[in-house]
Order: C-alpha cells, then structure tokens, then sequence
C-alpha cells in the first residue's frame, strides 16, 4: 500500500519524501513477491529519483532482488 502512495505523497509534516520512500522500498521488499519487486521498485521513476539519496539503498534494493544476500 505504501508504494501505491509514493507517487502522490503530499504530506510533508509527518515525515520528508525521502524518508518516506525509504520505508515503502524495505516494506515493499518484505511484503512483495519479485515482479512487484520489479515493477514498482526497481524500475519506478519516482523510487529512482529518490534512492541515490539514501545511503546503500539502491545497491540493497537490487542485491535483495538478485539474491545476492
């Protein structure tokens, strides 16, 4: 449900849009099978305009993907 939101997140008071990426990649990771793994984090414009922010996120994200533990 959180990646859903990425895309219209306005809600600046709570938590940055940052942050807020960073938890909808990890609880996307945990709760997602590979092909929304895919879809919706690896190839998702707006999770990429944001990843290269968050330390070791990105390389994470895509060595969870390549099961590459």
């Amino acid at each position: 449900m959180l990646l859903s939101c990425v895309a219209s997140f306005t809600c600046v008071e709570l938590m940055d849009y940052t942050q807020f990426v960073f938890y909808a990649v990890v609880m996307g990771m945990m709760t997602q099978d590979r092909k929304v793994i895919k879809k919706q984090i690896i190839h998702s414009s707006d999770v990429l305009s944001v990843i290269r922010d968050v330390p070791a996120l990105k390389q994470f994200v895509e060595s969870f993907y390549n099961c590459e533990y």
